[in-house]
């Protein structure tokens, strides 16, 4: 820390930097000695944080001003801030808490001597030093002796027990009479319980003041001033008499006790001088000529400003009329001519104080109504503010609160807040609510409500009790902030990821699948589930040979009203219904490739009306699906509350684009398949004719045979007869070789039929021979699977899936259901995620595991899971899971 004549000198630098800045404008090189002093202040008060703040916050402003040159408007509020902060400095870290008014004139000639237990406060005696007092800790009686002798400015800081037992030796020490003004030195008792005799034997001992524990500087400086020291602002004595000579007399005297005194010997010319001087006393002659002081006071204290203007009265006449009359015109005192100037001065100086004190207080009390007033008026601005009774019925209401409910303020004072109640929350909410303010306890919490329109908004609200002298509530201040805009953004965030989820889910189980139809039903029911629409459908757009669209369905809901049109409805689900209808809603969609709203289709005129018996159509939202610019697919909404809107057409996109590439990959797959069949329809041709062209060489071969066997045989024949001939003999041998070469290859030729036949009958098994099949058979009876999850898009995706496999899907929604439903039994086996609401998976493990304790049962539980870290498969087994399967399942 810096010695004060450095501190002392920073200070008058930045007051003079200032002042020049001020007289001649901006000037860089004055700028920079400021943000240096600014530092150096800075550095000096590190541990007082708003001087640390202010001169760092300066020195970055001086530093933005040397590389910019401010304008003087700009400038200006800143040098401003310098004269504050130099302020700051000379008032002291108090300064804030303290009226520095309230101080004597020099507070390092003043002392202030503690004894007693009562008095172990160090944050006392460190602000008391801080201001410049003395203080000293006095260990016994001898100690507190010698400082009072020494130390004529003095206060006593003393417990009220100690006090009474040492007042022999104390008493002598004070001042003989208390009536003097500023006696010294000042015993101040401070008791520590509500003890009336031993505050009385307090005063007696020679007790000024009775203080309460604990001490603190502010309060203690309010008691003290006026009646140990002069404060350092004076008390202002109004004097008037029309006998110059003892008005100045009597100004002398209160001059000599210290106040600041404004002498007038014209009582009708006092009143011009009461705005600017604004006495906090009147001294007023009775007797006076032009106008008596009784008519004097009573006509000061016709401005409200004076009209707590303590009034004392100067009389040469003793008797009781005088006084009496004085009194009735609103006099704090009456005294006699010619007065004690020890009187004088004490009647004037406590008046005076007990004024300024009250005025003090009304000030207090003004600013506190202000800072109310602006509180409320934000409030009234950002925040919904209402006051009710313990009953709960409405006492006031703030604007905002009849803004954001739509009622005026008449119609919610004196209801109840049942007014605004929306029906969103159960009885229990409001229950748990009451019990926490009935008990005097504050709640919060979000609560929706209804507005006089009907619509619904939501709020964070917070209900503070105020409490009666008996810690009962005597009404309830709740404050609350218009939430739904907040809640609308979580919520929407909350559907695209369930949006994003089933698409993932569709993706994922048309790849593993390769079924339209179960995929589209899947997505249906999730579109269904994210919009609120009781009805819908989703389907592939077609052409015919002439252009036009129409529309073949995947999927579609239940819309049968009698027999007859289940019937219909059941007998087309396997190969999907066919609208070829454009004049209607979903035709206006087939024919502008535009999505169509109506949310009044009876009045629509692109509604063509709906069959005799069909389910009253209130609100439709057609969805076109494209593939580039082509038109591959639709999907209808119907019937949700409040209709349709472009919102829900931007929510769906995403799912629009997924399902038209699942179309297109559905269509791709078609034509693949097209072709693999026509290729193997062509070998079977191929193979059909080879096996013809086969069998009609073999016929032919063993055909041949005969004939040729009789040509060989003739051959011999020949050979035979020729045995004298050599030359027939050549002849026939020749013709017996050729025959034989004949037949050999007829032999060849029918063995290489054979191999080739041989070998196509041995073709290798086919690969899905070797596939494992998974099937649920236990003699004939399907198995029964419990299946935990709380997502519907996953809950739809595992019973299709379960249900391909060969076993029955049972479905809860969140733990506790999946508890009650193991409860009842028959099932093999519990398929269980990991985070769902009320009771997760781990929860919902362990219960079931400690119930089979009890019971002597088993049953195998497989946590699902769309998490994927080393620990999961020990946290699962340690709950007593089986087994971890992640999310998404493939078939």
């Amino acid at each position: 820390m810096m010695a004060p004549t450095t501190l002392k000198a920073l200070q008058n630098e930045l007051h003079q930097l200032a002042d020049k800045l001020v007289t001649d404008g901006w000037d860089r090189l004055r700028g920079a000695r400021l943000a240096h002093v600014a530092e150096q202040v800075r550095a000096a008060y590190n541990d007082w944080e708003e001087v640390s703040g202010r001169a760092e916050a300066l020195g970055q402003i001086m530093a933005d001003f040397i590389r910019q040159p401010p304008t003087a408007s700009r400038l200006a509020p800143i040098l401003n801030s310098v004269r504050n902060l130099v302020g700051l400095l000379e008032n002291g870290p108090l300064a804030h808490r303290i009226d520095m008014s309230l101080l004597p004139a020099d507070a390092r000639a003043w002392t202030f001597v503690a004894v007693g237990e009562e008095l172990a406060a160090a944050d006392l005696f460190d602000d008391l030093r801080a201001l410049g007092f003395t203080v000293d800790m006095a260990s016994d009686i001898d100690a507190v002796v010698a400082l009072l002798s020494s130390q004529p400015q003095t206060i006593l800081l003393a417990g009220a027990s100690w006090l009474t037992a040492q007042a022999g030796r104390i008493r002598p020490m004070l001042p003989k009479s208390a009536a003097m003004a500023f006696a010294a030195p000042l015993a101040v008792a401070v008791a520590t319980n509500d003890d009336f005799l031993l505050e009385i034997r307090a005063r007696q001992a020679g007790a000024r003041l009775l203080l309460d524990v604990p001490l603190d500087v502010p309060r203690l400086l309010v008691e003290l001033a006026g009646l140990a020291w002069m404060p350092r602002a004076p008390y202002r004595v109004l004097l008037v008499d029309d006998d110059r000579g003892v008005l100045e007399v009597h100004a002398g005297v209160l001059r000599t006790a210290g106040c600041e005194v404004l002498a007038v010997d014209d009582p009708v010319a006092a009143r011009e001088y009461l705005e600017e001087f604004a006495p906090e006393a009147c001294v007023l002659d009775v007797e006076m000529p032009a106008c008596r002081g009784t008519d004097l006071a009573a006509l000061l204290k016709r401005k409200a400003r004076f009209a707590r203007l303590p009034i004392l009265y100067l009389s040469g006449f003793n008797d009781i009329e005088h006084q009496l009359d004085a009194r009735h015109a609103g006099g704090e005192d009456f005294l006699t001519k010619p007065v004690d100037a020890r009187l004088l001065a004490t009647a004037a100086i406590s008046r005076a104080r007990r004024y300024r004190r009250s005025e003090a207080i009304e000030r207090c009390v003004l600013q506190s109504r202000r800072e109310l007033e602006d509180l409320r008026s934000a409030l009234d601005v950002h925040a919904i503010v209402s006051v009710s009774a313990p009953d709960g019925t409405i006492i006031d209401a703030n604007r905002y609160f009849c803004e954001v409910s739509g009622y005026d303020r008449t119609e919610l004072i004196g209801r109840n807040h049942r007014i605004v109640r929306s029906g969103h929350h159960p009885p229990a909410f409001f229950e748990e609510m009451w019990r926490t303010i009935a008990s005097g306890r504050v709640w919060q919490g979000e609560v929706q409500n209804r507005r006089k329109d009907g619509s619904a908004y939501w709020v964070q609200s917070t209900i503070v009790p105020i409490l009666d002298e008996q810690q009962r509530p005597q009404r309830y201040i709740s404050i609350r902030t218009d939430i739904t805009e907040q809640k609308r953004v979580l919520e929407d965030r909350e559907r695209q990821g369930r949006l994003l989820d089933l698409v993932l889910q569709a993706l994922t189980h048309y790849i593993s699948s390769h079924d339209i139809h179960t995929t589209s039903l899947l997505l249906l029911d999730g579109m269904r589930l994210l919009t609120d629409s009781p009805y819908g459908f989703i389907g592939e757009v077609l052409y015919k040979s002439d252009g036009t669209p129409y529309l073949r369905t995947h999927a579609i809901t239940d819309l049968a009203w009698d027999d007859e049109s289940r019937r219909l409805i059941e007998a087309a689900e396997a190969r999907g219904m066919v609208f070829r209808k454009l004049d209607s809603l979903y035709g206006a969609v087939l024919k502008g490739g535009e999505a169509v709203i109506a949310n009044a289709p009876p009045h629509d005129p692109r509604s063509s009306g709906l069959p005799a018996g069909h389910p009253q159509l209130e609100a439709f939202l057609g969805l076109p699906i494209h593939h580039g610019n082509t038109l591959v697919g639709m999907a209808g909404l119907a019937n949700r509350h409040g209709g349709y809107d472009a919102d829900m057409i931007a929510f769906l996109a995403p799912l629009m684009a997924s399902y038209a590439a699942i179309l297109e990959a559905a269509r791709m797959r078609s034509v693949q398949q097209f072709v693999i069949d026509n290729l193997h329809q062509s070998l079977e041709a191929a193979e059909h004719i080879s096996q013809a062209k086969t069998e009609r060489v073999t016929a032919w071969a063993n055909a041949l045979r005969d004939p040729l066997n009789a040509f060989l045989g003739h051959a011999q024949l020949l050979l035979m007869s020729a045995q004298g001939n050599p030359e027939s003999r050549e002849h026939a041998e020749m013709i017996r070789q050729s025959g034989q070469r004949f037949t050999e290859m007829i032999d060849e030729l029918l063995a290489g039929l054979a191999a080739d036949e041989a070998a196509a009958t041995t073709a290798p098994a086919s690969p899905s021979a070797a596939l494992p099949v998974v099937a649920a058979e236990r003699s004939g009876k399907r198995r029964r699977i419990l299946v935990a999850e709380d997502n519907p898009a996953n809950q739809s995706i595992l019973r299709l899936q379960l249900d391909a496999l060969g076993f029955d899907a049972d479905i809860a929604a969140d733990g506790v259901l999946a508890l009650e439903k193991w409860q009842a039994g028959g099932h093999d086996l519990l398929l269980a995620d990991r985070n769902m609401p009320r009771m997760n998976g781990i929860e919902l493990a362990r219960s079931i595991r400690a119930a089979e304790q009890e019971l002597g049962s088993y049953i195998p539980i497989i946590s699902i899971t769309a998490l994927n870290e080393v620990g999961d498969l020990t946290i699962c087994r340690t709950a007593g899971m089986d087994d971890v399967l992640p999310k998404p399942q493939a078939d």
